[in-house]
């Protein structure tokens, strides 16, 4: 099969892009809600449930699958919880992930996903999007959230999370290539002009370089905001956040926050866009057509990939 270079020919074509990518998410979190209403009871205030990822930053395509987090407040009966957690996974079984977290506000840490240390991840409660039940405990986990940052257990958090976009940077400095559980990995290849995605071996283009790199610098930047500024009033900022990733960077640009001034945010928010585009790509190729390849224009990517190590050389956001 031939392999297709994907080139982006005018910053128009990605703006139509990421306009269209939010508009289709935007509808389908709407068609989400309605098709679960029966499985999700607005009088309940116990519980909530959500997408997060992908679905909640709004850059999903429509081959990548979905993500649910359910938020409880401890006062939801195992038997609810079962039926949820059945409909949730049994709703699109061949787009839903297997695992459906629930996080127990009080009880669970909410930086981890399923509490594990390694799996150190405050994005998936940064990214929550709202679908049923109980609207109030996004907010709720969100502040739950920067009490952890904030408290005893928030160096080690944040020392996890160092090492984790460290990962990411390497990824993307060495050119896409990545060693894994002693297995050599390459994501992309500069001068090959190749990008590689199979999910199941854990390969997956551009994703865990630059897209991955991007989104890691914010969460710390908000983590380190946070623990030196534990007054409660500063919690309007984790729950202002915009969605997707490059309003974001936008966002915090405009509150005055990050190092870099408007002309750099904005590229570097164009980049995001960017590589977003040719991960969400590669997905539909390998979904649609079962091809593990596309290329891609080796001066746009290096040129990109130039603007994100300028930019990230220094903190992202002010201390």
């Amino acid at each position: 099969m031939e392999i297709v270079t994907h080139v982006l020919h005018n910053e128009e074509q990605l703006r139509s892009y990421i306009g269209s990518l939010k508009m289709y998410n935007k509808t389908l979190q709407e068609d989400l809600a309605r098709s679960l209403q029966a499985l999700l009871s607005s009088d309940n205030p116990h519980y909530a449930v959500f997408t997060t990822g992908s679905d909640g930053r709004q850059e999903k395509c429509p081959v990548s699958r979905l993500e649910f987090v359910v938020i409880t407040d401890g006062q939801f009966s195992p038997d609810q919880l079962d039926f949820v957690q059945y409909g949730l996974k049994h709703f699109r079984p061949t787009l839903t992930d297997e695992e459906i977290e629930v996080k127990v506000i009080g009880t669970d840490v909410m930086s981890q996903f399923q509490n594990i240390p390694d799996r150190t991840f405050p994005m998936r409660i940064t990214d929550l999007a709202y679908l049923g039940g109980n609207r109030l405990l996004k907010d709720a986990a969100k502040i739950a959230m920067v009490r952890e940052w904030q408290g005893s257990s928030g160096r080690s958090i944040l020392e996890r999370l160092r090492r984790r976009k460290g990962e990411y940077k390497r990824i993307t400095e060495s050119g896409g290539e990545q060693v894994y559980q002693g297995r050599n990995l390459r994501h992309f290849d500069l001068e090959a002009g190749m990008a590689y995605y199979e999910r199941d071996s854990g390969i997956l283009s551009f994703k865990l370089g630059p897209l991955r790199w991007i989104q890691s610098e914010i969460t710390q930047g908000l983590m380190v905001y946070y623990r030196s500024r534990p007054k409660p009033e500063e919690d309007r900022l984790i729950l202002s956040l915009p969605k997707a990733i490059s309003e974001r960077l936008l966002f915090l640009e405009d509150s005055k926050l990050t190092v870099a001034d408007y002309s750099g945010i904005r590229e570097l928010s164009d980049c995001y866009n960017f590589f977003l585009w040719l991960y969400n790509t590669s997905q539909e190729v390998s979904y649609n057509h079962g091809q593990t390849v596309i290329g891609f224009d080796q001066k746009q990517v290096k040129e990109r990939l130039g603007i994100v190590r300028k930019i990230l050389s220094n903190p992202l956001l002010k201390i």
